[in-house]
């Protein structure tokens, strides 16, 4: 008889783990799910959630009921900003998650949002959110042993090539060189390894050695700031660039909203694999005081004042190896950035 009881109390207490690691409402949460009704499937979990008693697997579902509406709102109209929203919770759900299936879903919507994001007619700040959803798939594909890689070199490979196809074409229907730059500077932003791209974009960058990039006297009149986003701007009036040496005259405009001091030593000059030398003044050069019409300027001599919205200019020289291909000059202090690209 106790050893039937005993048998009897197991039966029991098996049978609550079993149902009873499941909510009512989170249930309820599961049919809506598998029934398609994903607000409906999102109310139950948002209720199921509140409660504090949840199963294992709740946050996968929960996940993949974000995603499913998502992908649903996406398809509609991938400029829908709650979609970003959707998103977010779904990845916040699913950082811990070791179900794979779950997250190899995660990934597939992630890239088709981001192509559908990427429509060449929509505002910028849709095309580079499209881009950051293939960039966080690409996260999660490298924490799971490169799940869904391919999936996600196809929707990367689809969405720079309509960006670059677009930006090309904005490109070469404007004339002015530098406003050329700025629409493929556009593109590079999110796809700077785009070998297309590259070859359009460095004999405008060539052409462009002695220019300002100031995109508002071109008539870009709100230029983005993923693109002009450089304190220091930056011109070589005069440049020979040889197999070890690049010389000339180097001019900057400060638009940082602080005056500095312009240190010529410090300006660097990047090759296209990452290597460095720093720039040797030739001469004495000047800068703008606080006088712009005056004619006789601010000495620069390794050092001068480059005050806002003025003007220093110096004759500099770099040295290098024959296996130092130049690709932008830069200049960095406490006040702001400049980086001028070469083209080659």
């Amino acid at each position: 008889m106790k050893k039937t009881y005993n048998l009897i109390t197991f039966a029991v207490v098996f049978s609550l783990f079993l149902f009873g690691c499941k909510s009512k409402t989170e249930k309820l949460g599961d049919q809506h799910l598998e029934a398609g009704r994903i607000q409906n499937a999102i109310a139950m979990y948002t209720k199921a959630e509140q409660k504090g008693k949840v199963s294992d697997e709740f946050y996968d579902n929960f996940s993949t009921a974000y995603l499913k509406m998502a992908e649903r709102l996406a398809e509609n109209d991938p400029g829908n900003t709650v979609v970003r929203g959707y998103l977010d919770q779904s990845d916040k759900f699913l950082k811990e998650s070791k179900n794979e299936e779950v997250v190899e879903y995660f990934i597939k919507v992630l890239t088709k949002i981001g192509v559908l994001q990427t429509q060449v007619d929509f505002d910028y700040e849709f095309t580079l959110q499209g881009f950051n959803n293939i960039k966080l798939a690409e996260e999660y594909s490298a924490k799971h042993n490169k799940l869904g890689a391919a999936i996600i070199k196809a929707a990367r490979d689809e969405a720079e090539s309509k960006v670059v196809k677009a930006a090309i074409e904005k490109a070469s229907a404007v004339d002015n060189s530098v406003a050329q730059e700025y629409e493929l500077a556009l593109a590079e932003v999110v796809a700077p390894n785009n070998e297309e791209l590259l070859a359009a974009i460095n004999p405008v960058r060539k052409k462009n050695r002695g220019d300002f990039l100031i995109y508002q006297a071109v008539g870009i009149e709100q230029p983005s700031r993923w693109v002009d986003k450089y304190g220091y701007v930056m011109a070589f009036p005069s440049i020979t660039v040889g197999p070890t040496e690049l010389k000339g005259e180097i001019q900057f405009w400060n638009s940082s909203g602080n005056n500095t001091e312009l240190v010529v030593a410090d300006i660097r000059l990047v090759s296209t694999d990452g290597k460095e030398v720093n720039a040797k003044q030739v001469g004495v050069g000047w800068c703008t005081g606080t006088d712009a019409e005056a004619k006789t300027k601010e000495r620069l001599a390794g050092k001068g004042r480059l005050l806002d919205e003025k003007q220093c200019s110096a004759d500099i020289v770099f040295n290098y190896g024959r296996d130092f291909t130049p690709d932008y000059v830069e200049y960095r202090d406490n006040f702001g950035v400049g980086r001028k690209y070469l083209g080659h």
